[in-house]
């Protein structure tokens, strides 16, 4: 029965999670936020028109050192911005895949894949706890502002360590916080990002699954740059009763980082 009723929580988180990032759509400001977490303009390029809704907090694919040939997966890819991007440095040659909850987002993922104007990409409607693909498959796994909504991360950094070959790269952008969340921003932070940790705790969660090598190469002042600025998790701040110099200081202490590791 226990293991019935964390299956259940689990769906519930992921449900939101589906609910809350469908909603955001109409309010992302995609090409600034992009470059604010440092896409450059020729990236931006290259990405198709409705596939950029500026949910990342870094990225991931100029990190990854991508090969043409080589198979990566996105985990949590939503439109499918990083596939593209990803797609184009693996070649025909390759393979470059995503994973989401999302049906909205991933209809506007293949959308793209049909018009042809781009490299080819594939994507799966799938948890990223629970990947549809076999054991050492994937050069490359990256994740950009997604394993911290998981209601299972350990289980998702372990499926992204099964699915890497030998030498395979993890790399991830995502957000922590050096400072103990206030209780009264709490509910707000964890409905919208998830559950947050140090770089150092999420560090060690990843030595936990099995990575070697881990490096935390960049991180950006997401709080400030780019959460202070939207309106959605304002508003959920204020229903919440947030009082505003206690919302204030949260922007100020978190941030996203660039991490990379080894299988």
């Amino acid at each position: 029965m226990r293991a019935q009723g964390r299956s259940t929580t689990a769906e519930r988180l992921r449900e939101r999670v589906r609910k809350g990032y469908a909603a955001a759509v109409a309010e992302s400001t995609c090409a600034e936020i992009a470059r604010r977490i440092g896409y450059t303009p020729e990236q931006l390029a290259r990405i198709p028109s409705g596939c950029n809704f500026g949910f990342g907090c870094g990225n991931p694919v100029a990190l990854a050192q991508l090969k043409s040939g080589e198979a990566v997966l996105d985990l949590g890819c939503g439109a499918g911005a990083d596939v593209f991007l990803a797609a184009g440095a693996v070649g025909t040659d390759g393979r470059a895949v995503g994973v989401d909850l999302t049906p909205h987002m991933l209809d506007q993922a293949r959308a793209a894949t049909r018009l042809g104007e781009h490299a080819p990409a594939e994507f799966h409607e799938a948890p990223i706890e629970e990947l549809p693909f076999e054991d050492a498959s994937m050069d490359a796994v990256i994740s950009n502002g997604v394993i911290n909504l998981s209601p299972e991360r350990d289980r998702a950094l372990k499926e992204a360590h099964r699915v890497l070959r030998s030498g395979g790269r993890l790399v991830i952008s995502d957000l922590t916080v050096e400072a103990e969340i206030d209780p009264a921003v709490a509910r707000t932070a964890q409905l919208y990002l998830g559950t947050l940790l140090t770089a150092a705790d999420y560090a060690t969660r990843i030595l936990e699954a099995g990575f070697r090598d881990v490096a935390i190469l960049r991180e950006i002042d997401y709080g400030r740059l780019i959460l202070s600025r939207s309106q959605e998790f304002r508003r959920a701040a204020e229903e919440d009763a947030v009082p505003s110099d206690r919302l204030q200081s949260f922007f100020e202490n978190l941030r996203s980082f660039e991490l990379r590791a080894r299988k």
